[in-house]
């Protein structure tokens, strides 16, 4: 009888090897997937991060770019210039200086001195923004 209960004893004890064995595995297995998990997560961030640094993309490869109306922009001068008129020539402008004609509000009709008008009487209230239909532009 001592045998049969020694039998038991071994199934048993190998049966709770086999179960600690396997549990083992499992905690194993779970460990690589949260590391792989977490490499996997950190790679994604970096590969963002480095995204948004470099400006999102694009050719970028001409020094000129087309606007809207497919025009060519002149790029803009790759440093500061402090000389108001070197800095229009150096973007393509032509710079006009205007006299400065006050700056008084009215409500009467003006007469601007230049076009577009820079300075000089004008109506308190501003013309809202938009395209008007002939004979229905703001007052001046």
């Amino acid at each position: 009888m001592a045998s049969r209960q020694q039998e038991k004893e071994a199934r048993r004890q190998e049966r709770l090897e086999r179960e600690r064995a396997a549990a083992s595995a499992a905690q194993r297995r779970r460990r690589l997937q949260m590391a792989s998990g977490g490499v996997l997560a950190v790679a994604a961030i970096a590969a963002v991060a480095i995204a948004a640094a470099s400006g999102g993309g694009g050719s970028g490869s001409s020094s000129h770019s087309a606007s809207p109306t497919n025009k060519v922009v002149a790029p803009i001068p790759p440093e500061r210039i402090a000389n108001l008129q070197a800095a229009a020539q150096a973007a393509g402008c032509t710079l006009h200086s205007y006299p400065n004609f006050g700056q008084v509000h009215t409500t009467g009709t003006v007469n601007y001195q230049t076009n577009p008008p820079t300075s000089g009487p004008h109506n308190p209230i501003p013309a809202s923004d938009g395209i008007y239909d002939p004979g229905k532009t703001p007052a001046k």
